[in-house]
C-alpha cells in the first residue's frame, strides 16, 4: 500500500485537553487500500497471534496493523548478514502479512533495541537499516517501508532521512524516532518533517510523560501540523503502579492520532498463572483480573466477543475456557488460552472506544469529547503529570532564552479548525 493522503478532518482549538492546551483533532489518512480516520487504536502483530493461538475464528479489526518488534543485538547483526536470523524472522512476518492482507494501513518495524543501539557503531546502524529495508521489501513485498530509530545526531538523521524519503506509485518510507532521544534533536527533526509539507507519518517508541516531559511538548506541536499523523508504539498495556490502559492513558496525555501496544514476546509458560490473566474493561478503560471480571454480575464476558449468530462454536469454545477457572489454573495448555483469550478480547474492545471518541470529534460535539477525555484523566490519577506542568517546563529548559513557542510555531502549521469553546 502507498500513502496518498493526510489531512485535518475536524480540529477544535481552545481546550484544556489532549493534546496539552491544544484540543482535539481527528485525522484522514488516505492509503491505496482505503481510507482510516483517527483517534485511531492499531492491532499489533501479537494480537492477531493470540486470535489464532486462543483457537477463535472471530476476526479482529483489520482496517489498522503493525508489527513493532525490538531486536536485541544477535538479531540486528543476524539480519544485517541476511543469516538465519533473517529466515526465523521470515515465518511469522508473512502470517502477519495474512492476517491483515485487507488492512488500510499496516507496517512492520525492525528496531534494534537499547543494548543493540548502545553497542552498534553509527556506520553499523546505518547498514543495518538498509538490510531490514532491503529484507522487507525483498522477502515481504513491503510497499510501506519503514526505518528504525537509529540514535544518530539530529543532522546525521535528517540526512540519512533526505537520502532514503519516498512517496511514489511503488513506495512511501517512514521513519521511527523515539520519544527518550534529546529534545533538541527531536525538535529539529520534526520540524524537517514538517516543513516538507508532505503527507507523513510520524511512528514514535513511546515513553511516560513523566520521564519525558519536553519531548511530549515537541510531538504535541504536531497537533498543528495538517499533514503529518503521530503513532504512539511499544506502549505497555498498564500504566505502571495502576490498573489502567496505557493506550487510553497515552492517547488522553499526549493526543497522539494512532496508538498500538507494546508486542509481548509470549506469555512465558513456566511464569503464567491465573491472576497475571487480565481483561480490558470498556467501563472503567482498566485491565482488570479475570476472577474479578467474572465476579462482576454486570459484566457477560462471552458477549463482549461480539458473536452474531454464525459464531455459535466461538461461544461455545470461550464459555467454555471461562466457565472454569479452577480447572484453567491447573492445565498449562487451558491457561495459555485464556491468556491469549485475554488478549483478544482487548484487541476487540478497545478499539470500540476511540471509535466513540473519533465520532465525537467529527460530529462536534466537544462537549462530550471533553467530559470523557477529563474522566479518563481523573481514572489515570497521580500517574499523570498535569498539562499545566508539562507546559510550565517543556521549552525554557530545552531552548534557555528562546522562551515558549506555540504550535503555530511549526512549518505547515495550519488546517482547518472548527469549534474552540470548551466547557
Amino acid at each position: 500500500m502507498i500513502l496518498e493522503d493526510v489531512a485535518v478532518e475536524a480540529m477544535h482549538v481552545g481546550g484544556p485537553l489532549s493534546p496539552p492546551g491544544l484540543g482535539a483533532r481527528a485525522m484522514s489518512i488516505v492509503t491505496s487500500a482505503g481510507r482510516i480516520r483517527t483517534p485511531a487504536r492499531i492491532i499489533s502483530r501479537s494480537e492477531h497471534a493470540a486470535r489464532s493461538e486462543a483457537a477463535v475464528s472471530r476476526a479482529l479489526p483489520h482496517e489498522l496493523a503493525m508489527d513493532f518488534r525490538m531486536l536485541p543485538l544477535e538479531d540486528v547483526a543476524g539480519l544485517a548478514r541476511n543469516s538465519a536470523v533473517a529466515r526465523r524472522l521470515v515465518r511469522p512476518a508473512r502470517q502477519f502479512q495474512s492476517d491483515t492482507k485487507r488492512a488500510v494501513l499496516s507496517m512492520s518495524v525492525y528496531q534494534p533495541d537499547q543494548g543493540a543501539l548502545a553497542d552498534l557503531p553509527a556506520a553499523d546502524r546505518v547498514e543495518f537499516a538498509d538490510a531490514q529495508a532491503e529484507f522487507l521489501q525483498k522477502n515481504l513485498g513491503v510497499e510501506l517501508l519503514t526505518y528504525p530509530y537509529l540514535g544518530l545526531p539530529a543532522s546525521d538523521y535528517i540526512r540519512f532521512m533526505a537520502e532514503r524519503q519516498r512517496r511514489n506509485e511503488s513506495c512511501t518510507t517512514l521513519f521511527v524516532l523515539d520519544m527518550a532521544m534529546p529534545p533538541d534533536a527531536l525538535e529539529k527533526i520534526v520540524e524537517y518533517m514538517a516543513g516538507t509539507r508532505q503527507p507523513a507519518i510520524l511512528p514514535l517508541i513511546y515513553r511516560d510523560p513523566s520521564s519525558a516531559v519536553s519531548q511530549h511538548m515537541i510531538v504535541s506541536r504536531c497537533f498543528d501540523s495538517p499533514r503529518m499523523a503521530t503513532i504512539a508504539c511499544h506502549v505497555p498495556r498498564m500504566l505502571p503502579g495502576t490498573r489502567a490502559s496505557g493506550l487510553h492513558a497515552a492517547y488522553a496525555r499526549s493526543g497522539y492520532d494512532m496508538v498500538v501496544l507494546q508486542q509481548n514476546r509470549g506469555h512465558g509458560a513456566h511464569r503464567l498463572d491465573l491472576d497475571k490473566i487480565r481483561f480490558f474493561s470498556r467501563q472503567t478503560l482498566e485491565i482488570d483480573p479475570v476472577r474479578h471480571v467474572l465476579m462482576d454480575r454486570g459484566r457477560k464476558l462471552v458477549d463482549e466477543f461480539y458473536l452474531n449468530g454464525f459464531n455459535g462454536p466461538d461461544r461455545l469454545h470461550i464459555a467454555g475456557m471461562l466457565d472454569d477457572l479452577e480447572k484453567a489454573a491447573t492445565n498449562r495448555q487451558r491457561l495459555a488460552r485464556l491468556f491469549h483469550l485475554a488478549r483478544m478480547h482487548e484487541a476487540l474492545n478497545s478499539p470500540r472506544e476511540f471509535e466513540l471518541v473519533r465520532d465525537l470529534i467529527l460530529e462536534g460535539r466537544i462537549g462530550e469529547y471533553s467530559s470523557r477525555v477529563s474522566a479518563l484523566g481523573a481514572a489515570f490519577g497521580s500517574a499523570e503529570p498535569t498539562r499545566q506542568a508539562m507546559l510550565d517546563d517543556f521549552l525554557p529548559a530545552v531552548r534557555p532564552g528562546r522562551g515558549r513557542r506555540d504550535a503555530s510555531s511549526l512549518p505547515g502549521a495550519g488546517g482547518r479548525r472548527e469549534g474552540g469553546a470548551t466547557p
